[in-house]
């Protein structure tokens, strides 16, 4: 019975954690020791008083209506990304992007794993270029260097 209720609480518990409302209430628009627009908002997480921010803002940020639009959008993001930081939500968005990549690469090792299993290459040298030089060396040790044949163009006067 104890477990049971443990596993029940428990349960409560995450829930209401990945169920998280951001609530952000404006507070205040002053005027900062910059003489730029400060927007206080107050931001609240399933009820309880997570932080205080503020935004800044100044003339250049647009016409009125438009720096009313981006306060609003600003203060709607940033709820959003306080969301975003609730670790079961993290972990959910993880899980999510995982299954989307698995879901994206699945079908290409199915259409080219017949194709490329077995597949075999053999090779007995390679190749450096270096300050105008090519530099082999085979696998069995040994190497030689020649020059890099240089193409020019024709010159232009």
């Amino acid at each position: 019975m104890r477990i049971a209720l443990l596993a029940f609480y428990s349960f409560l518990f995450m829930a209401s954690t990945a169920l998280a409302q951001c609530v952000a209430v404006v507070q205040d628009v002053v005027q900062d020791e910059n003489g730029a627009i400060r927007v206080i908002t107050q931001y609240s997480m399933n009820g309880k008083p997570v932080m205080v921010g503020g935004t800044r803002y100044n003339e250049e940020s647009g016409t009125e209506a438009q720096i009313l639009q981006r306060i609003k959008d600003d203060v709607s993001a940033h709820c959003k990304a306080l969301i975003g930081r609730i670790e079961v939500n993290q972990q959910k968005l993880n899980t999510e992007m995982l299954n989307q990549q698995k879901s994206l690469t699945r079908p290409i090792i199915d259409s080219i794993t017949p194709q490329i299993v077995g597949y075999q290459v053999e090779e007995i040298n390679f190749q450096h270029t270096y300050k105008g030089k090519e530099i082999t060396v085979n696998a069995d040790g040994t190497s030689s260097v020649k020059n890099v044949s240089v193409v020019v163009g024709p010159v232009i006067q």
